[in-house]
């Protein structure tokens, strides 16, 4: 509701963007694979886009969707749900599993073991803003590092 920010379209893959480049990120995005090459989040990189997390659970970055969606692993695991879209009725959406990961991981979360792995890289800006610990970190950065992460750990394509 900030004054001058938009919101995408999209039933499974809602993003805000504010600022001079909004549009361009938040225009087209595809209604199957929403996380891949072309998505919103694929613009972001391209954009040189910065992540900066504010107390955020260490679970919690939804760019390392976007490296499952490059990461040379297989077989990826993939979901197929409804949605109810306004004034369309019922729609059908495919992508990776974007709920429980791409594959099963014998140590439980990867997403959060990518993002203390990166951040134990010393790659990220960490520090305080207000009460929370925060980093800051570059997405063109951070998504070749998940991408080797994943293919390093998960079953190989």
């Amino acid at each position: 509701k900030f004054p001058g920010s938009i919101v995408n379209n999209h039933p499974a893959a809602r993003f805000c963007g504010y600022g001079p480049l909004a549009d361009e990120l938040l225009k087209n995005s595809p209604l199957h694979d929403y996380y891949a090459v072309g998505s919103v989040l694929s613009r972001f990189t391209d954009f040189n886009g910065r992540v900066l997390r504010l107390g955020a659970d260490i679970d919690t970055t939804t760019l390392t969707h976007f490296a499952e969606n490059l990461a040379d692993v297989a077989p990826k695991r993939r979901v197929r749900r409804k949605y109810h879209v306004k004034g369309e009725g019922e729609q059908w959406i495919e992508c990776i599993d974007d709920c429980h990961g791409i594959q099963d991981w014998a140590q439980g979360d990867y997403f959060s073991q990518i993002m203390m792995d990166y951040l134990e890289s010393d790659r990220a800006n960490i520090g305080r803003v207000g009460d929370c610990e925060a980093e800051l970190f570059d997405a063109k950065d951070f998504v070749p590092f998940a991408v080797k992460w994943l293919e390093s750990n998960l079953t190989r394509g």
